[in-house]
Protein backbone atom coordinates (compact mmCIF):
# COMPACT_ATOMS: atom_id res chain seq x y z
CA UNK A 1 0.00 0.00 0.00
CA UNK A 2 1.43 3.20 -0.97
CA UNK A 3 1.53 6.38 0.38
CA UNK A 4 -1.34 7.91 -0.26
CA UNK A 5 -3.10 5.28 -0.04
CA UNK A 6 -2.04 5.42 4.10
CA UNK A 7 -2.73 9.12 4.01
CA UNK A 8 -6.40 8.75 2.85
CA UNK A 9 -7.02 6.15 5.25
CA UNK A 10 -5.38 8.46 7.69
CA UNK A 11 -7.34 11.60 6.79
CA UNK A 12 -10.71 9.30 6.67
CA UNK A 13 -10.43 7.34 10.06
CA UNK A 14 -9.47 11.09 11.62
CA UNK A 15 -13.04 12.67 10.28
CA UNK A 16 -14.87 9.74 11.81
CA UNK A 17 -12.96 9.72 15.19
CA UNK A 18 -13.78 13.13 15.95
CA UNK A 19 -17.51 12.55 15.18
CA UNK A 20 -17.11 9.65 17.47
CA UNK A 21 -15.81 11.29 20.40
CA UNK A 22 -17.58 14.99 20.17
CA UNK A 23 -20.81 13.66 19.05
CA UNK A 24 -23.48 14.38 21.82
CA UNK A 25 -23.16 11.44 24.67
CA UNK A 26 -26.80 9.38 25.71
CA UNK A 27 -27.89 7.55 28.36
CA UNK A 28 -28.23 4.19 27.87
CA UNK A 29 -31.93 2.24 28.58
CA UNK A 30 -30.30 1.33 31.97
CA UNK A 31 -28.37 4.55 33.27
CA UNK A 32 -31.02 6.48 32.23
CA UNK A 33 -33.86 4.26 34.09
CA UNK A 34 -35.36 5.64 37.40
CA UNK A 35 -33.38 4.32 41.04
CA UNK A 36 -34.76 1.35 42.68
CA UNK A 37 -35.11 2.33 46.60
CA UNK A 38 -32.36 0.93 48.78
CA UNK A 39 -30.75 -0.21 45.61
CA UNK A 40 -26.96 -0.70 45.93
CA UNK A 41 -25.12 2.38 44.25
CA UNK A 42 -21.85 2.09 42.75
CA UNK A 43 -18.81 3.83 44.01
CA UNK A 44 -18.15 7.25 43.22
CA UNK A 45 -15.76 7.61 40.64
CA UNK A 46 -12.55 10.04 42.64
CA UNK A 47 -9.62 11.76 41.02
CA UNK A 48 -7.04 8.99 41.65
CA UNK A 49 -9.29 6.53 39.86
CA UNK A 50 -9.03 9.16 36.72
CA UNK A 51 -5.22 9.24 36.98
CA UNK A 52 -4.84 5.88 37.20
CA UNK A 53 -7.17 4.90 34.45
CA UNK A 54 -5.16 7.21 31.99
CA UNK A 55 -1.36 6.46 33.43
CA UNK A 56 -2.45 3.16 32.09
CA UNK A 57 -4.07 4.40 29.01
CA UNK A 58 -0.25 6.25 28.35
CA UNK A 59 1.49 2.43 29.42
CA UNK A 60 -0.58 0.87 26.67
CA UNK A 61 -0.07 3.38 23.91
CA UNK A 62 3.55 3.29 24.63
CA UNK A 63 3.44 -0.56 24.15
CA UNK A 64 1.71 -0.12 20.56
CA UNK A 65 4.31 2.25 19.91
CA UNK A 66 7.41 0.19 20.73
CA UNK A 67 5.80 -2.62 18.54
CA UNK A 68 4.95 -0.62 15.25
CA UNK A 69 6.78 -1.20 12.45
CA UNK A 70 9.64 1.74 12.38
CA UNK A 71 8.92 3.61 9.56
CA UNK A 72 5.29 2.79 9.38
CA UNK A 73 2.61 5.40 9.22
CA UNK A 74 0.94 4.16 12.17
CA UNK A 75 4.37 4.36 14.09
CA UNK A 76 4.32 7.98 13.01
CA UNK A 77 0.75 8.37 14.29
CA UNK A 78 1.58 6.49 17.42
CA UNK A 79 4.77 8.29 17.85
CA UNK A 80 2.78 11.77 17.49
CA UNK A 81 0.27 10.61 20.50
CA UNK A 82 2.95 9.51 22.51
CA UNK A 83 4.91 12.48 22.87
CA UNK A 84 2.55 14.87 21.91
CA UNK A 85 -0.59 14.82 22.29
CA UNK A 86 -0.93 13.21 25.72
CA UNK A 87 2.10 14.92 27.36
CA UNK A 88 0.13 17.81 28.24
CA UNK A 89 -3.33 15.63 29.57
CA UNK A 90 -0.75 13.36 31.86
CA UNK A 91 0.86 16.38 33.45
CA UNK A 92 -2.57 18.14 34.36
CA UNK A 93 -4.16 14.93 35.73
CA UNK A 94 -0.97 14.50 38.15
CA UNK A 95 -1.40 18.34 39.94
CA UNK A 96 -1.66 17.53 43.46
CA UNK A 97 -3.38 20.71 43.72
CA UNK A 98 -6.03 19.92 40.72
CA UNK A 99 -9.10 22.08 40.36
CA UNK A 100 -12.72 22.42 38.58
CA UNK A 101 -11.00 24.75 36.39
CA UNK A 102 -7.97 22.25 35.36
CA UNK A 103 -10.42 19.51 34.94
CA UNK A 104 -12.61 21.66 32.46
CA UNK A 105 -9.16 22.37 30.82
CA UNK A 106 -8.49 18.63 30.91
CA UNK A 107 -12.03 17.51 29.57
CA UNK A 108 -11.66 19.53 26.79
CA UNK A 109 -7.87 18.76 26.04
CA UNK A 110 -8.93 14.62 26.01
CA UNK A 111 -10.97 14.80 22.93
CA UNK A 112 -7.46 15.37 20.09
CA UNK A 113 -6.09 12.23 21.56
CA UNK A 114 -9.12 10.19 21.61
CA UNK A 115 -9.80 11.22 18.23
CA UNK A 116 -6.27 10.18 17.45
CA UNK A 117 -6.39 7.02 19.15
CA UNK A 118 -9.25 6.42 16.89
CA UNK A 119 -7.63 6.85 13.83
CA UNK A 120 -4.53 4.53 14.90
CA UNK A 121 -7.54 1.62 16.22
CA UNK A 122 -8.63 2.19 12.89
CA UNK A 123 -5.34 1.38 10.66
CA UNK A 124 -4.06 -1.64 13.33
CA UNK A 125 -7.25 -3.45 13.02
CA UNK A 126 -6.56 -7.69 12.67
CA UNK A 127 -3.04 -7.20 13.88
CA UNK A 128 -1.28 -7.26 17.11
CA UNK A 129 -1.56 -3.59 18.11
CA UNK A 130 -5.69 -3.48 17.98
CA UNK A 131 -6.17 -4.74 21.56
CA UNK A 132 -3.74 -2.27 23.16
CA UNK A 133 -5.46 0.71 20.89
CA UNK A 134 -8.43 -0.30 21.71
CA UNK A 135 -7.77 -0.63 25.64
CA UNK A 136 -5.87 2.77 25.54
CA UNK A 137 -9.19 4.11 23.92
CA UNK A 138 -11.88 2.67 26.49
CA UNK A 139 -9.20 4.09 29.90
CA UNK A 140 -9.27 7.76 28.16
CA UNK A 141 -13.22 7.67 27.45
CA UNK A 142 -13.85 6.55 31.28
CA UNK A 143 -11.45 9.21 32.07
CA UNK A 144 -13.72 11.47 29.65
CA UNK A 145 -16.97 10.68 31.43
CA UNK A 146 -15.57 11.21 34.94
CA UNK A 147 -14.02 14.66 33.93
CA UNK A 148 -18.08 15.42 32.95
CA UNK A 149 -17.98 18.83 35.01
CA UNK A 150 -21.55 17.69 36.67
CA UNK A 151 -19.92 14.42 37.92
CA UNK A 152 -19.12 14.14 41.82
CA UNK A 153 -15.18 13.91 41.33
CA UNK A 154 -15.30 17.50 39.43
CA UNK A 155 -17.64 19.12 41.94
CA UNK A 156 -15.37 18.16 44.52
CA UNK A 157 -12.53 19.94 43.38
CA UNK A 158 -11.65 23.43 44.82
CA UNK A 159 -12.83 26.30 42.93
CA UNK A 160 -9.85 28.72 41.78
CA UNK A 161 -11.23 31.31 44.31
CA UNK A 162 -8.97 34.06 47.09
CA UNK A 163 -6.36 35.09 43.53
CA UNK A 164 -5.58 38.34 43.19
CA UNK A 165 -6.08 39.79 39.89
CA UNK A 166 -2.58 39.43 38.87
CA UNK A 167 -2.43 36.13 39.83
CA UNK A 168 -5.37 35.12 38.07
CA UNK A 169 -4.20 37.10 35.07
CA UNK A 170 -0.94 34.81 35.34
CA UNK A 171 -3.03 31.62 35.37
CA UNK A 172 -4.92 32.43 32.70
CA UNK A 173 -1.53 33.57 30.19
CA UNK A 174 -0.31 29.71 31.49
CA UNK A 175 -3.71 28.25 30.64
CA UNK A 176 -3.30 30.18 27.19
CA UNK A 177 0.53 29.19 26.43
CA UNK A 178 -0.23 25.55 27.04
CA UNK A 179 -3.37 25.77 24.54
CA UNK A 180 -1.68 27.53 21.84
CA UNK A 181 2.74 27.76 22.16
CA UNK A 182 3.34 24.28 23.99
CA UNK A 183 0.42 22.34 21.51
CA UNK A 184 1.79 23.96 18.33
CA UNK A 185 5.38 23.26 19.41
CA UNK A 186 4.24 19.80 19.56
CA UNK A 187 2.95 20.12 16.36
CA UNK A 188 6.08 21.12 14.87
CA UNK A 189 7.93 17.99 16.58
CA UNK A 190 5.52 15.62 14.89
CA UNK A 191 6.03 17.13 10.82
CA UNK A 192 9.54 16.94 11.85
CA UNK A 193 9.45 13.47 12.44
CA UNK A 194 7.39 12.76 9.96
CA UNK A 195 10.08 14.22 7.57
CA UNK A 196 12.98 12.24 9.19
CA UNK A 197 13.30 9.82 6.62
CA UNK A 198 12.74 11.50 3.55
CA UNK A 199 15.07 14.74 4.63
CA UNK A 200 18.42 12.69 5.44
CA UNK A 201 20.06 15.54 6.84
CA UNK A 202 22.10 15.90 10.32
CA UNK A 203 20.58 20.01 10.26
CA UNK A 204 17.08 18.50 10.68
CA UNK A 205 18.10 16.26 13.45
CA UNK A 206 19.86 18.53 15.12
CA UNK A 207 16.53 21.03 14.30
CA UNK A 208 14.41 18.30 16.24
CA UNK A 209 16.76 18.30 19.21
CA UNK A 210 16.83 21.98 19.36
CA UNK A 211 12.51 22.14 19.22
CA UNK A 212 12.36 18.99 21.65
CA UNK A 213 14.30 20.71 23.70
CA UNK A 214 12.29 24.17 23.18
CA UNK A 215 8.93 22.55 24.03
CA UNK A 216 10.17 20.57 26.97
CA UNK A 217 11.55 23.40 28.50
CA UNK A 218 7.90 25.35 27.83
CA UNK A 219 6.25 22.36 29.33
CA UNK A 220 7.73 22.90 32.60
CA UNK A 221 6.41 26.12 33.10
CA UNK A 222 2.93 25.29 31.75
CA UNK A 223 2.78 21.84 34.04
CA UNK A 224 3.99 24.29 37.19
CA UNK A 225 1.74 27.63 35.99
CA UNK A 226 5.60 29.20 35.99
CA UNK A 227 5.50 32.56 33.96
CA UNK A 228 8.92 33.16 34.45
CA UNK A 229 9.48 29.50 33.30
CA UNK A 230 7.75 29.68 30.71
CA UNK A 231 9.78 33.00 29.76
CA UNK A 232 12.91 30.75 29.90
CA UNK A 233 11.56 29.16 26.70
CA UNK A 234 11.55 31.84 24.19
CA UNK A 235 15.56 31.70 23.56
CA UNK A 236 15.24 28.24 23.08
CA UNK A 237 12.30 28.84 20.68
CA UNK A 238 14.25 31.90 18.82
CA UNK A 239 17.57 28.95 18.69
CA UNK A 240 15.24 26.40 17.06
CA UNK A 241 13.46 28.72 14.33
CA UNK A 242 17.52 29.92 13.57
CA UNK A 243 18.43 26.14 13.14
CA UNK A 244 15.11 25.14 11.09
CA UNK A 245 16.02 27.99 8.80
CA UNK A 246 19.12 26.86 8.50
CA UNK A 247 18.17 23.59 7.20
CA UNK A 248 15.48 25.12 4.63
CA UNK A 249 18.56 26.57 2.82
CA UNK A 250 19.34 22.98 2.43
CA UNK A 251 16.46 21.07 1.90
CA UNK A 252 13.39 23.22 0.59
CA UNK A 253 10.57 20.98 1.80
CA UNK A 254 6.72 22.53 1.88
CA UNK A 255 6.13 20.73 5.00
CA UNK A 256 9.09 21.79 6.63
CA UNK A 257 8.22 26.12 5.81
CA UNK A 258 4.90 24.70 7.24
CA UNK A 259 6.62 23.82 10.50
CA UNK A 260 8.83 26.86 10.25
CA UNK A 261 6.04 29.01 10.21
CA UNK A 262 3.99 26.83 13.08
CA UNK A 263 7.36 27.35 15.29
CA UNK A 264 7.38 30.97 14.91
CA UNK A 265 3.45 31.39 15.59
CA UNK A 266 3.96 29.64 18.64
CA UNK A 267 6.92 31.55 19.96
CA UNK A 268 5.04 34.94 18.91
CA UNK A 269 2.53 33.44 20.83
CA UNK A 270 4.31 32.62 23.93
CA UNK A 271 5.93 36.29 24.10
CA UNK A 272 2.63 37.44 23.73
CA UNK A 273 1.21 36.02 26.71
CA UNK A 274 4.24 37.18 28.32
CA UNK A 275 3.84 40.51 27.52
CA UNK A 276 0.33 40.50 28.54
CA UNK A 277 0.78 40.07 32.26
CA UNK A 278 3.67 42.53 32.91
Amino acid sequence: MNANTHSRRAATAVTEAVTAVTKPRTSTPDKARAPIENEPQAPLVAISDIRRWMVEADRQLEMAFDAAGSGEYIEKLLDHICHSVMVAPLHTIQREDLTQEDAGRLYESLFVPMACIHAAVKLAEGTILQHPLEGAFELLDASLEALDPVNDAVKALPLQEGQTDEEKSALFQASRIEDNSYCMAGEVIAIIRARLHAVDSELLYGALRVVEYAHNELGAGVYARDLEMCEDASAPFASAIAVLEVTLREHDDVALHGALRLLELAKTSLDDAIVGVN
